[in-house]
């Protein structure tokens, strides 16, 4: 902040350019412009430059005001990092006062939202920089500022002669001044205006690029809502592919028992049949034996041991005189051979009995 404090010193970066006393309401005007000019030439652009002048006219005018009278002075704060260009307004005095100290609080929360701004709380917006002192015996002093663009000339020569060269230029007339304030009205109204109809112009572009993106919008809302419709029925599609899936595993695990199953009774089928055959084989053999059992000579020969039994005391003479006796040795003759033949013919169904048992 750009104090009061420095004026007072003089500092070697101070330039004054202006300087004028308030005698005449009129002065107030030709301050305005004088203040306007300068700060033209120390290359404040036009946007800030309506700022300046609208922050100056409210600082002359409440010292105007206040005391009808006042000294307005115009400095440059040649500082290297930044420059500023300043403007300070002092009071003739407190004698003429015409306000009590209280219109000095520009505070925001001095003055209600619906109020009517100050001058100062309206300088005090405007400006870049803001200083007030308020002094018992003189009344106030305001100071405002604005930074100066980069690149300008910050030798003191240059300064002192753009000094001399406003001291030896008369300032414009009040009428003058008016008028000229009036042109520069005009034009800002008309740059005003080619801003306000680009404005249109952007705004329209703004509102078909805004109806252009509400139209996407609704169609990205209409795409979103296909593909959550679209991702409802693949999940759908998704559980019926792992239910069918579920499904045909369990067929196929049901297959598979079942032809292991299917496996199981065909070999025991088999093994059925082929006990069945070999049980068949058994009962032919079985049957084989008792047949040869029941159709054996043996029967015979209790009948040949019993005539033997009978005639045991002539054994001799019933064998070789007996009619009965003589037939029992070729009987027996005949019965051995019969028996050995039997007995071959066992053995062999024995064994086949044999073999069959042990298959099964």
């Amino acid at each position: 902040m750009i104090g009061l404090a420095l004026l007072a010193k003089r500092s070697s970066l101070c330039v004054g350019l202006f300087e004028m006393d308030l005698r005449y309401e009129q002065d107030v005007v030709v301050a305005r412009q004088r203040a306007r000019q300068i700060a033209q030439t120390a290359g404040i652009e036009s946007r800030r430059l309506a700022s300046l002048t609208t922050a100056c006219s409210e600082v002359i005018r409440n010292a105007w005001k206040r005391t009808a009278g006042g000294r307005v002075e115009v400095w440059v704060y040649l500082d290297p990092v930044q420059p500023v260009w300043m403007l300070r307004v002092a009071e003739q005095g407190v004698g003429n006062c015409s306000h009590p100290t209280p219109t000095l609080d520009i505070s925001s929360a001095a003055t209600p939202a619906n109020a009517e701004k100050t001058e100062l709380e309206v300088a005090s917006e405007l400006a870049e920089y803001f200083d007030l002192r308020s002094y018992p015996d003189r009344g106030i002093e305001v100071l405002i500022g604005f930074d100066m663009p980069p690149g300008i000339p910050l030798k003191t020569a240059h300064w002192h002669q753009i000094a001399e060269r406003f001291r030896t230029v008369e300032p414009q007339s009040a009428y003058d001044a008016v008028r000229s304030d009036q042109q520069e009205l005009l034009r800002l109204t008309e740059q005003l205006q080619h801003r306000e109809d680009e404005l249109r112009r952007v705004n329209a572009e703004l509102e078909a690029t805004n109806k252009g993106v509400l139209a996407l919008y609704a169609e990205l809302e209409a795409k979103a809502d296909e593909l959550e419709r679209a991702n409802c029925e693949l999940q759908v599609e998704i559980q019926e592919r792992r239910r069918a899936e579920s499904e045909r595993e369990r067929l196929h695990q049901q297959l598979v028992e079942s032809s292991r199953l299917a496996g199981m009774a065909e070999v025991a089928s088999g093994v059925l049949h082929n006990i069945g055959n070999t049980l068949n084989s058994v009962n032919v053999s079985a049957q084989v034996l008792q047949q040869c059992i029941h159709d054996s000579a043996l029967t015979g020969l209790s009948k040949v041991v019993d005539l033997l039994d009978a005639n045991a005391q002539r054994l001799g003479e019933f064998l070789t005189q007996d009619p009965q006796g003589t037939r029992v040795l070729p009987y027996l003759r005949a019965l051995a051979r019969r028996y050995q033949a039997e007995r071959e013919e066992a053995l062999a169904e024995v064994e086949t009995l044999t073999q069959s048992v042990y298959h099964i």
